[in-house]
């Protein structure tokens, strides 16, 4: 809604427009009635209205002088302006200061209200074009990050590039000199709730940085942003400009732990590869920069980390202890040994560590160790695997210590599998709880195992065994119990001959009802009566 000020140093005629005016219809909202020039500046300044309508002779600051003032401070203010007929004159020197028209005493309500309709047209308009710029502009920086992104990922391998094809093909400007790989990887709190609105902005404010800190010192730099919350930008710079470009990442990474302080519960690490003088080599800067941001789950993160080298004596073991340990792992999951399976989870990092692992081998055995998990899970849900996957990778590379690492895995491990054992249990058990209160109800008729167990869709020797499992009884037993406690309510309760409680409780035999109730209870019907009365 467009904001109207009225200004006018007679309170009826100020009064008088503000009636006038079709507020609802011209989506116009009043911003207040002031009657002196100087009142009308200093609302214009608090309330910052997109008309004014002003008389034309005001005290302490005219309509005149109010116009030329809020317009040569550049203020974007639509003024109609209010005149009599003896000061004409200083309406037109008005629009000579590009106000938007004027109105003469008296003031006739449907020029009013053309003219205000005219306004809210342009700025109905005005908006719809910015709107369409900013959109095509965030497509066009959409398309940029699009482009960079699949670039990256061409670099991933070790194929020859041709710099030409490059910069033709993802919209680049790369030239001759150096390259240089940096990796800013945000870590947030896995004990903390997600929020994903809150990443998004650290991360595009990450990549600004980035961008802002290497602008008249490169001949272009490709960022994109990756899933696992990490910025990724590539920056091609001539030899001359090596100890500025090394002052600026210094900056940058001040400037983004600067801004990251005032968030809780996230660390950023920078991790830089070398600089490389060739264009084809630089999948391995690429492969530099992350494995120096994964450096950080061995030496801590928030920090800035090009140590990169790599400890030659190190072997790729990740794959090599998930298969020496798979059988351990399979085996506690498909029995459900929980500490069984802490144990083998801390033996696969603490393996690691002996062999000297790479930094990023820690991530990737965590994720080995899932895709086993999930392998021989005995209750997988096939649906469901995928999306676990993609959560708990994510989890893990915001693990930035191995001891945390360790125990990320462990947990989710356990918790989802102690999660899937309790809803089989209760799969099981809902159709034994559905069975024995079928019992209750039925108790006077004739039960038999083989109809309790169609009814819940089982075979009868199976639900045999699971009714047992969860009861503690045989079928018949249990069936047998409910009705001697019915026996014992009816011999309590009332005066029925026991021939007729047999019948109330489903036997048809008196004589073997009392057998039956001497062999649960211990005495027969009629002593048990006598107990009570």
């Amino acid at each position: 809604m467009l904001k109207v000020l009225i200004a006018d140093d007679e309170y009826k005629v100020g009064f008088l427009v503000k009636k006038l005016i079709e507020w609802e219809k011209l989506n116009l909202e009043f911003a207040g009635l002031v009657q002196d020039g100087m009142t009308a500046y200093e609302k214009i300044c608090q309330c910052e209205p997109d008309i004014v309508i002003t008389d034309i002779r005001m005290p302490v600051l005219s309509g005149l002088e109010l116009i030329k003032k809020v317009i040569d401070e550049g203020r974007s203010v639509h003024f109609i302006v209010i005149s009599g007929y003896k000061y004409f004159e200083y309406a037109q020197q008005a629009i000579k200061y590009g106000v938007e028209d004027y109105l003469l005493k008296p003031i006739d309500e449907v020029e009013l209200n053309q003219i205000l309709k005219k306004i809210a047209d342009t700025e109905t308009s005005r908006e719809k074009e910015s709107r369409s710029v900013d959109t095509m502009a965030k497509k066009l920086h959409d398309s940029r990050y699009i482009l960079h992104r699949e670039f990256l990922n061409s670099i991933s391998g070790d194929g020859e590039m041709n710099l030409e094809e490059v910069n033709k093909n993802y919209g680049l400007n790369f030239g001759d000199g150096l390259f240089r790989v940096i990796c800013c990887k945000l870590d947030g709190d896995n004990r903390v709730e997600k929020n994903d609105q809150q990443i998004n902005l650290i991360l595009k404010k990450t990549g600004a940085l980035v961008e802002q800190a290497f602008q008249g010192c490169v001949r272009d730099i490709a960022i994109t942003y990756q899933k696992n919350s990490a910025v990724t930008a590539v920056i091609n710079y001539m030899a001359e400009w090596r100890d500025e470009v090394e002052q600026r990442i210094d900056r940058l990474f001040q400037s983004q732990m600067d801004y990251l302080s005032g968030f809780e519960h996230y660390e950023l690490t920078m991790g830089l590869s070398a600089e490389c003088g060739e264009f084809g080599r630089l999948h391995v800067a690429a492969e530099m920069a992350r494995e120096a941001v994964a450096c950080r789950i061995l030496g801590g993160a928030g920090r800035r980390i090009d140590e990169w080298v790599i400890d030659r004596d190190s072997t790729v073991c990740a794959e090599a202890i998930c298969g020496e340990l798979e059988e351990k792992l399979a085996g506690a999951v498909e029995t459900a040994r929980y500490d069984d399976m802490k144990y083998v989870i801390g033996l696969a990092f603490h393996e690691a560590r002996k062999r000297r692992a790479f930094a990023s081998e820690y991530y990737e055995l965590a994720g080995l160790l899932f895709q086993c998990y999930l392998e021989h899970n005995p209750f997988k849900s096939p649906a469901e695997t995928g999306e676990l996957k993609e959560r708990w990778h994510e989890g893990a590379g915001n693990c930035n210590s191995v001891m945390v690492l360790t125990e990320y895995v462990t947990e989710q491990i356990i918790a989802d599998l102690a999660k899937r054992v309790e809803t089989s249990r209760e799969r099981e058990r809902k159709p034994v709880l559905n069975a024995a209160e079928y019992i209750k109800k039925n108790y006077s008729q004739k039960i038999s195992l083989e109809e309790v167990a169609e009814q819940g869709g089982f075979n009868m020797n199976y639900f045999s065994e699971l009714f047992k499992k969860e009861t503690g009884k045989t079928f018949t037993a249990y069936v047998t119990d409910v009705r001697m406690e019915e026996a014992k309510k009816l011999l309590r309760d009332t005066d029925m001959p026991v021939y007729e409680v047999a019948e109330a409780v489903g036997y048809k035999d008196s004589k073997f009802f009392s057998q039956q109730f001497v062999k649960t209870v211990g005495i027969k019907p009629m002593e048990y009566r006598k107990l009570y009365y």
